[in-house]
């Protein structure tokens, strides 16, 4: 055994190269930095903005639908999520590591990523917690409280990856004698994920039903419940986490499979990029068919308006653009055997993939905006700290105003290797769970994923 001291063993894991898939730091650094604009933009845009909103200019119209629909993409962080987490395993258990040891560890992620996610609803949700105190004063801890009865996307993550995690688990022991007998158990795997798919989408209606027969409450009027007890939180947090208004396991599960199952075909054994390409955009393509066959001979062009919880045929064709935007990117960054474009792709996304590193922080604490809307209230003399108040160009300026401001905050952060975040915090931990070496000064491997990643696709 080969003693180390701390110094040593920071030098050690300095040297040591990243693999990573850039596609996906790149688009959960743009999905998150279009989501910080959005939310800016959202607390200031006047109340009845969007009733006018389809009488806009074209121009307006066509540009502000756009960027709503790509900011407002509420499963794509799953589908990442999962292709990283699919990624991991498979990777891992490739290179003989148990599944055991897998298990327990993602188990053990999950935990403390839903504890997040609870801390993120009561405490620093714009519209509860921390920021509610500063902007009015008042500590209204009931009212905090209330935010546990939302179900939002970082606790659907930790679900989703709860469910994998246990779902793999059997798997690989399922499999194990096929495995052995080298034979492929991709497409086993990718059968079992779609048969999941199906039954999370058709088993929303029945379940949402099954709530309202029961509880009297349909998925948008969970939130709003009154809890008298602790039981009462905790019931109608389950069943807003099952069902609810925000981002629920039902239906959005369903993204979690198709990530699962890019993941598995990103790992295959032999793997082949046009083979890979091919099957995922045809599985795009199949959706997109599905969802708007959906739409024309089921809903009969019903369209119902835009829906936090979107009808089947909305949910199926927006999971297949999902897709479809994911397999371009990585087939330009990952996938590209022109590696001198690849490394121009590397170094000209570096801030925005620095976001992608710290995405569960900038998530938490999107309330920081408060900065500089007071900061622009000053600036122009309006209410930036209101809610629903100002005309669309001051809510533009409102939306650039807080993605300036945490485009310099994660420059000038990067510099100290993001010390203090919540992604450093949970990296810390994360690799004691592993038992992995760890580097106190960054701990995420932050310098090295951002200006030294080693691509996990190399032609």
């Amino acid at each position: 055994m080969i003693l180390t001291t701390p110094d040593e063993k920071s030098l050690v894991i300095s040297k040591k190269r990243a693999s990573r898939l850039i596609s996906i730091d790149f688009l959960r650094g743009l999905s998150m930095l279009c989501l910080i604009f959005f939310h800016a933009f959202e607390k200031t845009i006047s109340s009845d903005f969007y009733d006018q909103f389809f009488q806009l200019p074209k121009f307006q119209f066509v540009l502000l639908g756009i960027f709503f629909y790509f900011a407002t993409w509420r499963s794509v962080f799953l589908i990442i999520s999962a292709i990283v987490l699919m990624y991991t395993w498979q990777k891992a258990t490739q290179k003989g590591v148990p599944s055991y040891k897998l298990y327990f560890q993602t188990i053990l992620w999950a935990i403390l990523l839903f504890g997040q996610g609870i801390m993120i609803q009561v405490f620093w949700n714009p519209y509860t917690g921390l920021y509610q105190w500063i902007n009015t004063g008042e500590a209204n801890i009931s009212r905090w409280l209330r935010g546990v009865q939302w179900s939002d996307a970082v606790e659907t993550i930790a679900i989703g990856i709860f469910l994998t995690a246990n779902i793999q688990f059997l798997l690989d022991i399922i499999l194990k004698p096929l495995k052995n007998k080298n034979r492929s158990i991709s497409n086993i795997q990718v059968a079992v994920y779609i048969i999941f798919f199906f039954i999370t989408l058709f088993s929303t209606k029945y379940l949402g039903n099954w709530v309202l027969n029961t509880y009297g409450l349909g998925i948008n009027q969970i939130q709003s419940a009154p809890a008298s007890s602790f039981s009462d939180s905790m019931k109608y947090l389950g069943l807003a986490l099952l069902v609810g208004y925000q981002e629920p396991i039902f239906p959005y599960f369903t993204a979690t499979c198709i990530g699962n199952i890019i993941g598995i075909m990103l790992t295959v054994p032999i793997f082949n990029r046009k083979r890979f390409l091919l099957r995922g955009f045809t599985l795009s393509f199949i959706l997109l068919i599905t969802g708007f066959g959906w739409w024309i001979f089921h809903d009969h062009l019903y369209f119902g308006g835009m829906f936090m919880i979107p009808p089947d045929w909305l949910l199926l064709v927006n999971t297949g653009i999902q897709l479809a935007v994911i397999l371009i990117f990585l087939w330009v960054f990952d996938l590209n055997t022109d590696h001198t474009i690849k490394e121009k792709h590397r170094n000209r996304t570096k801030i925005i993939r620095s976001a992608g590193v710290i995405s569960l922080t900038i998530f938490s604490l999107q309330a920081v905006d408060y900065i500089p809307r007071w900061i622009l209230s000053k600036i122009f003399n309006k209410d930036f700290l209101g809610f629903g108040k100002l005309s669309l160009g001051y809510a533009i300026i409102c939306g650039f105003g807080a993605l300036l401001f945490w485009i310099i905050l994660i420059i000038i952060w990067r510099k100290i290797y993001f010390i203090g975040s919540f992604d450093w915090f949970f990296a810390l931990i994360r690799r004691k769970i592993k038992n992995s070496p760890v580097s106190w000064k960054d701990p995420l491997l932050s310098n090295i994923i951002i200006y030294q990643p080693d691509f996990a696709f190399k032609y």
